[in-house]
């Protein structure tokens, strides 16, 4: 087995794990915004991107 490999292997998965956590936080805030002010912003985004 390659040492480079396996560091490549290391670092893409450590690539993929910090980009989860970012969207994790990020969606947590997202949500945080929603909820203070009114679900009907939601719908509208949500409809915008379906038309």
């Amino acid at each position: 087995f390659n040492n480079e490999l396996l560091i490549y292997l290391l670092k893409s998965w450590l690539f993929i794990f910090f980009f989860f956590c970012e969207v994790a936080i990020s969606v947590k805030f997202i949500r945080k915004i929603f909820i203070k002010n009114k679900k009907i912003w939601l719908f509208k985004i949500i409809f915008q991107c379906v038309m």
